[in-house]
């Protein structure tokens, strides 16, 4: 059987914790929900946490800073920021922040459902690289973004 994995939802908004929630346990996996920054990362540092959802913005903090604070803690934590307000510019800003991918509200169960797929997956297969050299672990987040989207890359070196 296969391990469940821990999916974090952080919004102050019930409604949208219980949305994204419920289709993610009826696909078998476990959705934590928080409704603050504060217990966000207590649970990022104490749970081995396969990906975080966030609303871009709440009371207290945005969520770009909680992507910043989550990526200093577990630098390669995949994390998805929602938004009922939808703009280019916020969009290019989080992808430019760091975040896996930005999701827009109404959204359907089956695309939060591919994209937690597709960034679970990459996480199980990464997650036993060790990497020392400052410049490998650099390549190796650069390629692990870069995996995420439909773009062809070609890597060279020496």
């Amino acid at each position: 059987m296969k391990k469940q994995q821990h999916i974090l939802i952080v919004s102050e908004d019930a409604l949208m914790r219980d949305a994204l929630s419920a289709p993610l346990a009826q696909a078998g996996y476990d959705a934590i929900d928080c409704d603050n920054q504060k217990e966000a990362l207590q649970r990022i540092r104490n749970l081995k946490i396969a990906l975080v959802i966030c609303d871009v913005e709440f009371t207290g903090m945005e969520g770009l800073l909680l992507l910043s604070e989550a990526r200093s803690i577990q630098a390669q934590l995949p994390f998805v920021l929602i938004t009922t307000y939808a703009s280019v510019p916020k969009a290019v800003t989080a992808i430019q922040a760091g975040a896996s991918d930005y999701i827009t509200t109404p959204f359907s169960a089956q695309i939060l459902l591919e994209t937690v797929s597709r960034l679970t997956s990459h996480a199980v297969l990464t997650q036993d690289i060790v990497l020392a050299d400052n410049k490998s672990q650099h390549m190796a987040e650069l390629a692990r973004r870069v995996a995420q989207s439909s773009a062809t890359v070609m890597i060279s070196g020496e």
